[in-house]
């Protein structure tokens, strides 16, 4: 799937360029909309879940960012 992306960026870039850039960009916003709900919606359960994230060891943290970029390629590749 992500090859015949990269094939029609090769023949048709600017059009590609166009259709990614917007896409990332309304990407980016439902990120930036659901990650702003917590603080919203629940401060201080939001800044409790700060504190509890930042006492954990570095490799739960690790592993929980691992596993998180590894869900998010699988469902851009899933779905593109």
């Amino acid at each position: 799937m992500l090859c015949l992306g990269f094939i029609r960026w090769i023949v048709h870039p600017k059009e590609h360029f166009v259709m990614s850039f917007e896409l990332i960009m309304l990407s980016l916003g439902l990120v930036l909309i659901i990650e702003g709900i917590g603080p919203l919606l629940f401060p201080n359960r939001w800044r409790a879940y700060l504190k509890e994230i930042s006492n954990q060891n570095q490799q739960l943290l690790q592993r929980l960012g691992g596993s998180l970029v590894t869900v998010g390629v699988v469902l851009l590749i899933i779905f593109s």
